[in-house]
């Protein structure tokens, strides 16, 4: 490993610009919550849109892949194609940082009391989240193309330790900013979220230098004849990886593991508004778990693979995942409570989120070896096919949490119109740590949402497991690997096509 020392630290420094970026799009709504606990929760999942730029990615991947400054280089500076895309976006990205830098705490505090302003807002982080987006197509693939196959894991643990120590910083902010928001204000965050898109911008230009990619070692006019041998286009690519064995498979797990944990940001959400949680405690602990989560990634997940398939992995976590999730619904129906708050945080809320994370960190390793697995098949479009199998990936972790949010508004809605009352829960619980209870049902009304949605999504999850996960994980688990997703080569000259992986 030592021999890529320089590109591991690279790669790890560009990851952590990502999870600055990610980490941006999830403590908007934290800060928002704290100040304004009676946002709405359609609010909130709005918010969380453009984190989908990650889901699609994979639309434009193609583009990041194929075009770029055929002779490599700018000016005198020669720089390969994955180098090339991220030194513009992470400028763009540093321009959107000091947009937000200049908008200031006016401009987050406007998006409560202005829809012209929540847009505008909103346009601002969907643009940041789609340059971050197109980034980790680059990166990912440089991530890949800079490792020999047989350490394909390592990509995976490149990704996590980078994107969870970004992700832990921006979090520790919203701990900062809980406690002094005058010092630690949202400009002073921009603007050095903004000077880390530049330094990472010279980095990549210093990794590309210093350390070519293997296929460039020939001039790049030979690499270019050499890319377009097989003479495919983007749709016949895409073919090949939709015709691919255990793809199916593979996306069946994507689609379907994430379900049990539909609830969570719910709960958290009404958490804080109850008055039980501060968004300043939540960040604290998330950066508790992001740490636990560090250390399992780094040192013990690619060991774990080594002696265990990773659908296997996915299995078992999203089995965990549904464990812990439903126990953390239950604590809050029957429990949670503002006379409660001194220990609720420390003995419910950070136990279930450490370990559902700690879990995190091995399906996530092991999803990036499978995604991987399939990339290196496709030399021509590793970061195209890259960016399908994560988008596909975000798709079926986000989608269950969106639609758990909207439907909690809806489900609001409804029975405020029934009930001819407010249920809201910031009326309920007031301020002061208390709730005013005027019938012993009373609190079980306001959860209501949280009881149906929690009986909803549960069920759901655990069909999707029984008929459709569970078969998916044993199909990969059994096959070899030349069973699974070998290329469909159709030569040109007419000869029959080529399935030797």
């Amino acid at each position: 490993m030592t021999e890529h020392a320089l590109h591991f630290g690279i790669i790890i420094f560009l990851y952590f610009c990502q999870g600055i970026v990610q980490g941006t799009l999830a403590i908007v709504v934290l800060i928002l919550l704290q100040r304004h606990p009676d946002l709405s929760v359609a609010d909130q999942a709005t918010l969380g849109l453009p984190m989908y730029s990650f889901s699609f990615k994979f639309l434009w991947a193609p583009l990041i892949d194929r075009v770029y400054c055929r002779h490599g280089c700018f000016g005198r500076l020669l720089l390969h194609r994955r180098a090339q895309w991220v030194l513009i976006l992470q400028a763009l990205m540093s321009i959107c940082y000091m947009t937000l830098f200049f908008g200031g705490d006016n401009f987050l505090e406007s998006v409560v009391s202005s829809r012209k302003a929540f847009f505008q807002f909103w346009v601002v982080l969907a643009i940041l989240a789609f340059l971050n987006a197109s980034q980790d197509v680059a990166v990912d693939a440089w991530a890949v193309e800079g490792l020999p196959k047989s350490e394909a894991a390592a990509a995976g643990v490149l990704q996590l330790v980078g994107t969870v120590t970004g992700v832990c910083i921006s979090n520790f902010f919203v701990e900062l900013n809980s406690w002094d928001a005058t010092k630690y204000s949202v400009e002073m965050f921009c603007l050095t979220a903004g000077i880390v898109c530049v330094a990472a911008g010279v980095s990549a230009m210093l990794l590309s230098c210093y350390r070519r990619l293997p296929n460039e070692d020939a001039p790049c006019e030979e690499c270019e004849e050499t890319l377009a041998k097989d003479g495919k286009g983007v749709l016949e690519t895409l073919r090949d990886v939709c015709r691919s064995h255990g793809l199916r498979e593979l996306v069946v797990i994507f689609f379907t593991r994430a379900w049990p944990m539909a609830t969570w940001f719910l709960v958290v959400s009404r958490l804080i508004s109850m008055g039980v949680l501060t968004a300043g405690e939540f960040a604290q602990y998330r950066i508790y778990s992001m740490l636990i989560q560090l250390f399992l990634g780094t040192f013990f997940a690619r060991r774990v693979l080594r002696y265990t398939h990773a659908a296997s992995v996915l299995q078992m976590v999203s089995g965990v995942d549904f464990v812990i999730s439903a126990a953390f619904s239950v604590c809050f129906v029957f429990v949670a409570d503002p006379s409660v708050r001194r220990w609720y945080g420390p003995l419910v809320v950070l136990p279930a989120l450490i370990l559902v994370t700690a879990f995190s960190a091995f399906s996530f390793v092991a999803g990036v070896e499978l995604c991987s697995g399939q990339a290196h098949r496709f030399p021509r479009d590793v970061g195209g096919v890259l960016s399908l199998l994560n988008a596909l990936s975000n798709i079926g972790h986000h989608v269950p949490s969106t639609l758990c949010l909207y439907s909690a508004r809806l489900v609001e809605l409804l029975f405020r119109f029934f009930l001819k009352r407010d249920v809201s829960y910031v009326d309920y619980y007031h301020n002061d740590g208390k709730a005013t209870h005027t019938a012993s049902y009373e609190p079980f009304i306001i959860k209501s949402d949280v009881i149906l949605l929690s009986i909803l999504f549960f069920s759901v999850s655990l069909i999707l497991r029984y008929k459709y996960l569970l078969p998916a994980a044993q199909f990969l688990q059994v096959s070899s690997a030349e069973e699974l997703a070998p290329i469909m080569d159709t030569p040109s000259n007419g000869n029959a096509p080529n399935n030797e992986v």
